[in-house]
């Protein structure tokens, strides 16, 4: 204890402390500066602990899910997110987008919701809609750059592109 004591005695009288109003300036001209550059990013995405995000991090197709709901609004039902996950991927997806409409409910990033009345003597059409946490997912999916269609769901599109103009040239 002594020891800290003396190394803070001697730095108080090497370094001394600036008035409080001055310390006070420089914090403002700081900030000045750092204000236009924060404007730059969507900071609400930020979090100070952990790897930086206070947003759930997604996979690919979790990422692909998020934003069919997304676009689809009000027409979010489980054929329309299929439907448009298969256009970005080229192909049969009804097993991967059920299984990940279950994992991202589980996570409490979409809502499952039913509308309007029995159809056929069914249940009643059930929809999908992003939490407030799988918007925020989907906008840290988008911050990281993530695009809808891998490299490998474009391999794969284009060879099942080739397999089917070769299959109609036959």
């Amino acid at each position: 204890m002594k020891r800290n004591k003396r190394i803070k005695d001697f730095m108080s009288r090497a370094v001394p402390m600036p008035p409080q109003d001055v310390i006070d300036r420089a914090c403002a001209e700081v900030w000045q500066r750092l204000q236009p550059e924060l404007k730059k990013y969507d900071t609400s995405l930020w979090s100070l602990e952990g790897d930086g995000w206070s947003a759930e991090p997604t996979n690919q197709r979790e990422f692909q899910v998020l934003t069919a709901i997304s676009q689809l609004g009000d027409r979010s039902d489980i054929h329309a997110i299929t439907a448009t996950v298969e256009q970005w991927t080229g192909g049969n997806m009804i097993v991967n987008v059920y299984d990940t409409l279950r994992r991202l409910e589980d996570r409490q990033l979409i809502a499952f919701h039913r509308t309007g009345p029995a159809v056929g003597g069914g249940e009643p059409p059930h929809y999908y809609s992003l939490s407030k946490e799988g918007d925020r997912a989907l906008r840290r999916a988008h911050a990281e750059g993530k695009e809808l269609v891998s490299v490998r769901e474009e391999r794969r599109s284009l060879r099942l592109f080739v397999k089917e103009a070769l299959r109609i040239k036959s």
